[in-house]
C-alpha cells in the first residue's frame, strides 16, 4: 500500500499520499508500481466507405489520456491502449466488426499523483 506523510498545522491536518506502491510480482519480486499520465494519440484507418446520409462522418484520429497504475513507462503505455481500445469499440464498435483499424502511440508517459487514480475517468475521446 502507498504511504501517507501528514503534516499538522495549528488549523487542521494536510495530508498528502505519495506517488508509489509496492507489491509483489508473481515470483515474490517485489516491483514499485507508480501512478502514470499518458496521452494517447489514435489513429483510424477506416475499411468501409464513409455514410452518404446524415451527418455522420468517420474522424481521421483522436487524443485522449488515462491515469494508470503501472511499474514503468513501457507498462503504463501498454495498460493505457488496451484501456483505449476496449472504451473505443464498447461505444462505437469500429474495430470489432471490422469497420476500422487502429494504430496507437504513447505521445507522452509521465508520473502523475496517486490520486488521480481515485478521480473518476474521463473517458472521452477528442476526434479530428
Amino acid at each position: 500500500m502507498g504511504t501517507t506523510a501528514c503534516r499538522f498545522p495549528a488549523s487542521k491536518a494536510v495530508c498528502q499520499q505519495t506517488t508509489q506502491l509496492r507489491t509483489t510480482g508473481d515470483h515474490g519480486n517485489d516491483r514499485l508500481m507508480r501512478c502514470y499520465y499518458v496521452l494517447v494519440h489514435g489513429k483510424l484507418d477506416w475499411n468501409v466507405a464513409p455514410p452518404t446520409e446524415g451527418e455522420v462522418y468517420q474522424p481521421e484520429g483522436f487524443y485522449c489520456h488515462r491515469f494508470v497504475l503501472a511499474s514503468g513507462g513501457e507498462s503504463a503505455g501498454k495498460i493505457a491502449f488496451e484501456r483505449v481500445r476496449t472504451n473505443l469499440d464498447r461505444s462505437g464498435r469500429w474495430l470489432s466488426d471490422g469497420s476500422a483499424t487502429l494504430t496507437l502511440e504513447a505521445e507522452e508517459v509521465r508520473s502523475a499523483p496517486l490520486h488521480k487514480l481515485i478521480k473518476p475517468d474521463n473517458r472521452g475521446h477528442t476526434f479530428y
